[in-house]
């Protein structure tokens, strides 16, 4: 059996694992990233204590499985995708990286939205988003051009981790086609850097490959510093929302996945023939599989919502017992109902400067109705977003949330059908062992097993959240101007 090494740098946490050709896992290890907020809006994080944690990562997976690790064949990496992992002449740092929920460039200045807007549309190019590479770009011109300045190149969390492996750079289409390609043709739009007056940044980009090209070898240097032999073939890697998607089994049309991590994303795979991207609500993606593609739905709230509002509420509880009391309070959280945006959005709406909220609170209520009413926040932000997505067959459902049959119960009630739990584990990391099988001439196939739980929507509590879904939707819309009145006094996002 042949042996492959994943590697999942994620913004919550890191993962490596070890795992045969037909899925099984040999070994694995986890330890939290280290995401920095220097202020208010700022997501940061040291691409050199990224390497040195990854770096440690590895070598404790070695520790655990030393004849696994030196029978490797191959390996590849996931990770984060957006925001600005900048590198200079000299292949170093030129700071931190700044990270896709990074929000400072909300307050950018004379920006022609609406022209930018359709020169994306016109060039089959995903929408811009407060953490996308070429808006945290204009905000360094503006901001910190002598950082600028010292840019040689600019690419991703996985690209970067790649060239401490290899000695190579590059990046991949699906890490791309979050913002800056022409996701048809898969070529870099340089039009929009002469659109925000950063012409300079076009000598920047990275040549692209597929997510299963060999980019190179692990070099003697990498070696030394993780553990991995050195000569194993490194593959270009992917984005973790496509790696996902493959690890969940996508590899037909109508196939959709929900993942409930830091953030709350919605997919569903789709033809060629069925990009739209005049529809600017959500994403198009490039998919690991050729002429395949991803739509997605991305919203910036998800468990983190629910792990902020337990800190505060319920900080004494295990998850557990929360949700057991939760168990007793009656859908519709007694007339409670909470916004997530947290973070600002960006779907099934974009607003960096939206807030979260409760609303309908009065003396009566207890914190297990706010709690509650947070659950139900954030699988009616799930149910606002599914309402852009392409019709599905099964839905699966995975990500750190969906270990809790509570949420997962909740989800298949709002959203009035049956949701899968994968068998499989995490999706990523199986995603990306099958990208790197694929990488080494193995076929396509789902290493997914057969799903452990199949969680049906409550008839009852479908009709109530209906009911609170509608109300949600009409307090969004009657708040969102005062969002935008946030915006123009200078406000502070977040």
């Amino acid at each position: 059996m042949a042996i492959f090494l994943g590697i999942d740098a994620g913004t919550t946490n890191l993962k490596a694992v070890l795992a045969g050709d037909d899925g099984s896992i040999i070994g694995s290890a986890c330890v939290p990233s280290n995401v920095l907020t220097p202020f208010a809006g700022a997501s940061e994080m040291d691409m050199d204590n990224l390497w040195e944690s990854i770096c440690a990562l590895t070598r404790q997976l070695r520790r655990q499985n030393p004849k696994a690790m030196d029978a490797v064949e191959g390996m590849g990496v996931s990770a984060q995708g957006d925001g600005l992992w900048p590198v200079g002449a000299d292949w170093r740092p030129v700071g931190n990286a700044i990270l896709w929920n990074d929000t400072r460039t909300g307050g950018l200045s004379g920006i022609d939205s609406e022209g930018l807007d359709q020169l994306l549309v016109s060039n089959c190019s995903t929408a811009m988003f407060a953490g996308a590479m070429p808006m945290i770009l204009k905000w360094i011109q503006q901001n910190q051009p002598e950082r600028l300045a010292k840019i040689r190149w600019v690419v991703r969390c996985k690209d970067w981790l790649n060239l401490k492996f290899t000695g190579n750079l590059v990046s991949d289409y699906t890490d791309y086609s979050t913002c800056g390609i022409n996701i048809l043709t898969k070529k870099h739009v340089e039009e929009i850097y002469d659109f925000l007056g950063i012409p300079q940044v076009k000598g920047m980009l990275p040549t692209l490959v597929a997510s299963t090209d060999v980019i190179g070898k692990v070099s003697a240097q990498a070696a030394v510093c993780s553990g991995i032999p050195a000569g194993i073939p490194v593959i270009a890697g992917a984005l973790d929302v496509s790696a996902s998607a493959l690890g969940a089994g996508l590899i037909s049309p109508g196939d959709g996945c929900i993942v409930l991590g830091t953030t709350m994303c919605s997919y569903v795979l789709i033809d060629k023939g069925q990009v739209d991207v005049s529809n600017r609500i959500g994403s198009t993606l490039c998919s690991i599989l050729p002429d395949k593609y991803i739509r997605l739905m991305a919203a910036l709230n998800g468990q983190s919502t629910i792990d902020w509002a337990k800190s505060i509420l319920a900080p004494e509880l295990s998850f557990g017992q929360l949700e057991r009391e939760l168990s007793s309070v009656p859908s519709g959280s007694r007339g409670v109902i909470y916004h997530p945006y947290l973070g600002g959005e960006r779907a099934p709406f974009r607003n960096s400067f939206a807030c979260g909220g409760f609303y309908g609170l009065t003396a009566r209520h207890t914190r297990f109705d706010m709690m509650r009413a947070v659950y139900e926040g954030m699988v009616l932000s799930l149910k606002d977003c599914h309402r852009s997505l392409p019709p599905t067959r099964d839905i699966y459902i995975a990500g750190g949330g969906a270990v809790s049959d509570f949420t997962c119960a909740l989800v298949a009630s709002a959203l009035k059908r049956p949701v899968l739990l994968p068998g499989c584990g995490n999706l990523t990391e199986h995603g990306i062992i099958s990208t790197v099988k694929i990488g080494l001439g193995g076929k396509v196939h789902c290493l997914n097993s057969q799903p452990t739980k199949k969680f049906k929507p409550d008839a009852e509590q479908c009709e109530r959240l209906d009911e609170i879904y509608k109300e949600f939707v009409s307090l969004r819309c009657a708040i969102e101007p005062h969002w935008n009145q946030r915006k123009a006094n200078g406000g502070s996002q977040h």
